[in-house]
């Protein structure tokens, strides 16, 4: 995605040297564009509002693992998989996309009259990519 002044972000605090406060993510709004990577935010605390107009995109580096793996990486407790996952980890004083959260309610179900259960599988994985890769160009689709 391409960032644009007014969407929400997360910004990720610093935290403190001595661990009494962690490095968390914080609700933020952009409120200028440098760069592709450096952005002006807005971050929302629970105590304040803090501006910074040179804040820098981190990825947070997530390994993505087998995809035939059926794990929910992001709703686990587990930071990686046995499939090879490594949950993103993100830098302090950065800015990155909101995480998605996954659901179990509103699941995409794949079932094309004729078609085998593990063809119904591949299809759904087939479907998942390529929105991922419309995600990543930043096309927006209904």
């Amino acid at each position: 995605m391409i960032p644009t002044v007014g969407q929400t972000v997360h910004y990720v605090s610093h935290g403190t040297p001595g661990g009494e406060y962690k490095s968390e993510c914080r609700a933020a709004i952009i409120t200028e564009t440098n760069t592709s990577d450096t952005v002006g935010l807005c971050v929302l605390n629970p105590t304040g509002m803090l501006f910074n107009r040179t804040v820098t995109y981190h990825d947070g580096a997530e390994t993505p693992g087998d995809p035939a793996c059926e794990g929910l990486h992001a709703a686990g407790p587990l930071r990686y998989c046995a499939c090879g996952w490594i949950e993103a980890s993100y830098k302090g004083g950065t800015w990155h996309w909101p995480e998605r959260t996954p659901t179990r309610e509103h699941p995409i179900v794949v079932n094309i009259p004729g078609v085998s259960d593990a063809n119904h599988a591949d299809i759904g994985r087939q479907v998942v990519e390529a929105i991922k890769k419309y995600e990543g160009r930043g096309d927006n689709f209904a």
